[in-house]
């Protein structure tokens, strides 16, 4: 449960940050992917990265709420 509260917090930091950047923009459904996309695989829910790309993963909130959801529960 935590977890989950974590990830949805991360991702709504997220969204406030590109959000008011692309409400400027006459383009928003198609740069809304092409920043999404890189933001969900770097924080590392599809597996593991090299260290240069994990280290650039760190920089996102997203990454610590999926190591902790990736912590076997006792």
């Amino acid at each position: 449960m935590v977890g989950i509260l974590l990830l949805w917090i991360a991702c709504l930091s997220l969204c406030l940050v590109i959000a008011p950047v692309l409400v400027l923009s006459a383009h928003a459904l198609t740069y809304e992917g092409l920043i999404l996309v890189p933001i969900v695989l770097l924080s590392g829910i599809f597996g593991y990265h090299p260290a240069g790309l994990r280290t650039l993963g760190h920089a996102l909130p997203t990454s610590f709420a999926v190591e902790f959801l990736a912590q076997p529960s006792w």
